[in-house]
């Protein structure tokens, strides 16, 4: 699962992996500069449950202005089985 973050004032943001209605990982990540940063965030997916929910966050305005998303995609290149596909399945057949 790769994305694409950027915020004019370097500051961080927040990622969410919901499991459940209060079964959840999240991850804050540290921005390195203003321009378009990509986070691959493959390895923060559990290998075993079935994802629910992503949550992303940063801020919306005030003195670290705005968080910006572009391009958030799963990709995965072999054949799931659409009554199993659930992106813990998925990264399970990576192990």
């Amino acid at each position: 699962m790769i994305i694409w973050v950027r915020q004019p004032d370097v500051s961080i943001f927040a990622f969410d992996l919901f499991y459940g209605a209060s079964d959840y990982d999240e991850d804050i990540f540290y921005l390195s500069g203003t321009d378009w940063e990509e986070f691959d965030m493959t390895g923060d997916l559990r290998s075993s449950g079935d994802l629910e929910a992503i949550r992303m966050y940063g801020y919306s305005g005030g003195a670290n202005g705005p968080t910006y998303l572009d391009d958030a995609s799963v990709i995965y290149e072999d054949y799931v089985d659409i009554k199993s596909m659930s992106l813990g399945n998925i990264k399970a057949t990576f192990k």
